[in-house]
């Protein structure tokens, strides 16, 4: 036992006892001093995570959690020596007596110091390849518990759990695959919806295997699966699948945007989004048994009208229905009064006025212009109940025909009385004068008469400048007489105010453009 040397010489035939000896520290003995303890050899040291381990497996599971240690610290699996083996232990031993809660954080610590990777194999290293071909016994299922715990609390995806634990520990959350598979798509699909909703895990960086909540999933799910392909859509709303597409190109109904993304070109409508537009158009109006009187289905007001005018005028109001036929709420059970479908057709604001609107046009008070009508000078093109509708073209023809006292003296920039004074004195008679309650309500003078006196005119009021054209607002101000008898260009109608279910702004009034 001794031919190599003796106790107190080496082989190398130093001198043992003339060596000096160093002092070590209680805490870099303690793994040491646990295994001797064990086997008897000295006061044992209590370690409750490591006492209910066979000695075996503690010999085996210290310097592993040394190396564990060792990475979660530097995060490279390179700087692990095997000259630093007594370092391992020590590391290990310190790690063991923090017991389950400290092996635990340092599988979290080490999770997150390592960055992403594929997989938990990739992030534990040589650590997860030890633990994984474990026998069965109980230093694996106490490590499947440490590693099950931390898994779970971090959202991780952990593959083949099945192998280490009995339940999963993540099972809140789902990877791109099983969401895949609750949502009925392919994974580039997945991903597209994911990324579209923001749907990303909890952790801002790329984590193992990133994770999805899986209630957020699932809802997600229902509400994809919920969507309408375009005839089921038009079959709920009450129109043809033709009818359908032309108001969701006019934007009338917004394609649902997650199921656009999830199915490509193939545009789908949330059923919710159906029923709110049925709502706004179908809430309230009266139930009939049939259509009454001058009423039409909302079919044949489609096909006078078109379906996006129809919808739109339904919508802002300057269309009512009558009523709807009895059944389920739909836009095929709807009674459109044929009084407005007339109207719209007319182009009112632009080709066709109401008399408000006329009034305005012709800068008169209403009272004044209902006086024209009444005594014949002005006649309506046509009456769509309750509404005298008037054509432009006669209102402007009208304007180029005659002048009032009021606009005669807005243009000579004086009273009407002083107008209307000057021109007794010279003159000229109104053309038309038209009397209400005993009090002269309106006067037309004939404008070529009074472009033909406008000399005459000037001279009374100190040479200043004649105009009588119609107004700026209208037609084009000029204070040469001889542009008086000039063909005027057609005035402009823009924002004027209009009867119910017609829609026009009413026209502020200027300072110099006073309706009589």
């Amino acid at each position: 036992m001794f031919d190599q040397g003796g106790l107190t010489r080496c082989r190398c035939d130093a001198d043992l006892e003339q060596c000096s000896s160093d002092a070590l520290e209680r805490q870099s003995l303690l793994a040491e001093a646990y295994l001797v303890g064990r086997l008897g050899g000295a006061d044992h040291l209590s370690v409750p995570l490591l006492d209910r381990l066979p000695l075996a497996d503690v010999i085996a599971l210290i310097p592993r959690l040394g190396s564990l240690k060792l990475l979660s610290s530097n995060g490279s699996f390179g700087r692990i020596r095997t000259a630093d083996a007594g370092l391992l232990k020590v590391r290990g031993m310190e790690v063991a007596m923090s017991n389950d809660a400290g092996v635990e954080c340092l599988l979290d610590a080490t999770l997150r110091k390592n960055g992403p990777a594929d997989s938990l194999r990739a992030q534990l290293g040589g650590f997860y390849e030890w633990f994984a071909s474990l026998p069965a016994g109980a230093l694996r299922n106490w490590l499947s518990e440490r590693v099950g715990v931390t898994v779970g609390r971090r959202g991780i995806l952990w593959t083949n759990w099945q192998k280490f634990v009995s339940g999963n520990p993540s099972p809140d959350r789902v990877s791109i695959a099983e969401a895949g598979a609750i949502l009925d798509l392919t994974e580039q699909a997945t991903r597209r919806v994911l990324t579209a909703v923001h749907l990303i895990p909890d952790d801002s960086r790329s984590s193992i295997r990133p994770s999805y909540d899986r209630s957020h999933v699932e809802a997600l799910g229902l509400q994809l699966h919920s969507t309408l392909e375009v005839c089921d859509a038009a079959a709920q709303l009450g129109t043809t699948a033709r009818s359908f597409r032309q108001l969701a190109a006019a934007g009338i109904i917004e394609p649902d945007h997650v199921a656009a993304t999830a199915y490509g070109n193939a545009a789908r409508f949330a059923p919710d989004s159906i029923a709110a537009i049925l709502e706004k158009l179908v809430h309230g109006v009266p139930v009939r048994g049939t259509a009454p009187g001058g009423a039409i289905i909302f079919e044949n007001a489609a096909r006078q009208l078109g379906i996006v005018k129809l919808c739109r005028g339904l919508i802002e109001g300057t269309i009512r229905p009558v009523g709807r036929l009895s059944g389920r709420k739909s836009l095929d059970k709807l009674l459109i009064s044929s009084n407005s479908i007339a109207l719209m057709k007319l182009n009112i604001g632009k080709d066709y006025l109401c008399a408000k609107s006329a009034a305005i046009f012709l800068s008169l008070r209403e009272r004044a212009f209902a006086a024209l009508v009444s005594a014949g000078h002005l006649t309506p093109a046509l009456y769509v109940s309750p509404y005298h509708i008037f054509c432009v073209n006669d209102l402007d023809e009208f304007a180029r025909r005659y002048i009032n006292h009021s606009e005669l003296a807005v243009n000579f920039g004086t009273s009407t009385k002083q107008i209307l004074s000057s021109i007794a004195e010279i003159g000229i008679s109104p053309s038309i004068e038209l009397y209400s309650s005993d009090r002269i309500e309106v006067r037309f003078y004939e404008r070529r008469s009074v472009c033909d006196l406008s000399h005459t005119i000037s001279v009374s009021f100190r040479n200043q400048a004649l105009s009588v054209a119609p107004r700026r607002s209208r037609r084009s101000v000029s204070g040469d007489p001889r542009k008086l008898s000039g063909h005027a260009s057609r005035r402009k109608v823009a924002g004027i105010a209009a009867v119910p279910a017609i829609g026009v702004g009413q026209r502020k009034r200027s300072r110099t453009n006073n309706m009589t």
